[in-house]
């Protein structure tokens, strides 16, 4: 069992404008090494090295390790839009970014393929109800 003793956001060595999170923890040993919650030797510290692409991330990334991982709130779909209920599949022109609609078939370009895939999993393909619409 691990305990996180300190948090640090540090600029990069490597990088200009990238950041780094340093993360100490608190392992207690006894003299084999295996982790137990009472030790026979004082406990060892390591530090665990993040790298973030900027501040923003790197403040993230200490509230993650501080807190845990909060669970996200999605409001949950309207039944007002099927053609969201149904759902979307990535592609649909080509090399091109895009999302298909599974209700009406339509293709929508979007910026870039990370959007496609943003929208696929928070809309995931319903093929069955999309059937059953028609």
């Amino acid at each position: 069992m691990s305990n996180l003793i300190n948090l640090s956001i540090k600029e990069s060595p490597k990088f200009r404008g990238a950041y780094e999170v340093h993360a100490t923890y608190e392992v207690a040993t006894n003299v084999n090494g295996w982790g137990r919650t009472h030790s026979e030797e004082p406990p060892k510290t390591f530090t665990e090295v993040h790298p973030c692409h900027n501040y923003r991330t790197a403040s993230d990334l200490c509230d993650r390790l501080e807190f845990g991982d909060q669970p996200t709130i999605r409001e949950p779909l309207s039944s007002d839009n099927l053609e969201l209920v149904c759902g979307c599949n990535t592609g649909g022109l080509g090399n091109l970014p895009a999302v298909t609609w599974l209700l009406t078939g339509r293709v929508e370009q979007v910026h870039n393929w990370a959007t496609a895939r943003t929208l696929a999993d928070r809309h995931p393909a319903q093929p069955v109800l999309a059937s059953a619409v028609f």
